[in-house]
């Protein structure tokens, strides 16, 4: 078995029991070798002189010294193997949070940054929205206060126009006494006693049944323009209501699909195509919101060009309405009946205007008036018209 070179560990046990066993097999296993061949430790089991077991225990001693200097300096490299992999792997992860904190610094600025551009423009919106609700307001006590304005600037020239009517009445009634001979010839003011001249009453009540008359005539032609389906001429005294007005069928608002909602983009766009719809515009309450800031003349033309667009889009007949007080180009004429441009009289304003085309218009024919004037709101609502305020009515134009 020594021949072998290396001995497995079976084998070394067996060699082992075999020698422990026979003393006299072992003397000639220790006779049969030298040291040399199986080495001092081997050789002193084998031949077992005084002493032997204790240097063998030396010999083993020293054996797992070496055996245990061995993986100890083993295991140190291999810690230090895995200290460098450690130190390595630390330092990657330090690098790596160095970069990472420090774009979570720059972060935290955008951050800020972001935050800061945000309050600021969020304070500049509240300004601007501040400003924005401030103009409007200013702009409708402006409108309103224009809108009175005109309106007292007509009912003065209504009555100077009534007084001078009835100088003159009284003048030729003056001149037509003195041309019979019942007068003397005296020129004096109106209502002076004069010799001769007729009685003020008498003159009154002429001029009163004169306008009587007037109005009765006034709306018989409003009754005609009506049956033709052509707005009437505006009268600055403004006839009553009389027993053909009274006869007429009332107005009713047009009436919107379910679930269509008024005062919504839905129902301005229905009402738009409604067929034979007759959409009235109250001109420089839409213009100025929608071009607040351009001259006056500039208004009319884009307004009226947006209604011809309008027009084309939808095929509903227009007829806008411009205070005719105002100066500046007024806008070319529009051939044909679906896109109308009237101005008012300079006793007239255009809110009185648009009362009268509603209510000159058929009962049985829809009628749409955009504006945004609360007090034109109501009145052409009693007159059975839908109304569409200004904000939508600028986005079915496109504005």
């Amino acid at each position: 078995m020594l021949r072998f070179h290396r001995l497995h560990g079976p084998a070394l046990r067996t060699v082992e029991q075999a020698i422990e066993r026979d003393d006299t097999f072992r003397a000639q296993v220790a006779a049969s070798v030298a040291e040399v061949d199986v080495g001092r430790p081997s050789w002193l089991w084998l031949a077992r002189p005084d002493g032997w077991a204790a240097e063998l225990d030396g010999l083993v001693d020293e054996v797992r010294a070496a055996e245990d200097e061995v993986a100890a300096r083993h295991d140190v490299d291999a810690l230090r193997s895995e200290v460098a992999r450690l130190e390595a792997a630390l330092a990657a992860a330090t690098e790596r949070a160095a970069a990472a904190e420090a774009e979570r610094d720059r972060s935290a600025e955008r951050l800020l940054d972001e935050q800061r551009a945000r309050v600021a423009a969020e304070a500049a919106q509240a300004r601007l929205e501040a400003d924005a609700a401030q103009l409007a307001d200013e702009r409708t006590v402006a409108m309103r206060r224009m809108k009175e304005l005109e309106r007292s600037d007509a009912e003065a020239r209504g009555d100077r126009n009534r007084e001078r009517a009835r100088r003159r009445e009284l003048e030729a009634a003056l001149a037509r006494s003195e041309s019979d001979g019942s007068g003397n010839g005296a020129v004096d003011l109106p209502g002076a006693e004069l010799p001769g001249v007729p009685d003020l009453a008498v003159l009154e009540a002429a001029v009163a049944e004169a306008s009587d008359a007037a109005a009765t005539v006034g709306r018989a032609l409003a009754e005609a323009r009506r049956v033709l389906a052509e707005p009437p001429i505006a009268d600055p005294d403004g006839p009553g209501d009389g027993p053909a007005q009274a006869r007429a069928p009332r107005r009713r608002p047009a009436r919107l699909p379910p679930p269509m909602v008024d005062d919504s983009p839905e129902a301005v766009a229905h009402l738009l195509r409604l067929p034979e719809a007759l959409l009235l515009v109250d001109g420089y309450n839409i213009s100025m919101a929608a071009w607040p800031g351009v001259p006056i003349t500039d208004q009319r033309l884009r307004l009226v060009d947006a209604l011809r667009e309008l027009h084309a889009r939808t095929r509903v007949e227009v007829v806008t309405v411009f205070d005719g007080s105002r100066a500046g180009r007024r806008p070319p004429g529009v051939a044909g009946r679906e896109v109308r441009v009237l101005f008012t009289g300079a006793d007239q304003i255009a809110d009185d205007r648009i009362v009268e085309l509603v209510e000159a218009t058929p009962a049985d024919r829809p009628v749409l008036v955009a504006t945004s004037d609360r007090e034109l709101q109501e009145r052409v609502r009693r007159g059975g018209a839908n109304v569409i305020r200004t904000k939508l009515f600028l986005g079915a134009l496109g504005r």
